[in-house]
């Protein structure tokens, strides 16, 4: 059925069960989820372009606010961050960034990719 031992079936057959019992005994680890970024933005904010260019490079996804005409989400970024009077302002999970500033001083100190992680 399998060959005799030492044949080329028997090797393959060998190899398969060998492969499979690895495969069947490895643990899977889901990776761990990434903390939602949010940027507060205003439309012609070179600031904001930069900030979002650094979050670009690195893959990140994020979700924006255009917050140009005011309206309820320029409320909401003052309601999670009070002081905050310019754009962009940028949210790590509940993690207040600040600003662009701010985002490549985390980048530059190599601390920005751990708090990416989560």
């Amino acid at each position: 059925m399998y060959g005799r031992p030492g044949s080329v079936e028997f090797r393959k057959f060998k190899f398969w069960f060998k492969y499979a019992e690895i495969h069947e005994t490895q643990e899977y680890k889901t990776p761990m989820a990434r903390p939602e970024v949010t940027i507060y933005t205003k439309f012609g904010c070179g600031f904001c372009v930069r900030a979002k260019r650094l979050l670009d490079g690195k893959t990140v996804d994020y979700v924006e606010h255009d917050i140009t005409m005011g309206g309820p989400k320029r409320q909401e970024m003052l309601d999670r961050a009070p002081a905050a009077r310019t754009v962009p302002q940028i949210f790590i999970g509940d993690y207040h960034v600040g600003g662009s500033d701010e985002l490549a001083a985390l980048e530059g100190a190599g601390k920005l990719d751990e708090l990416l992680a989560g």
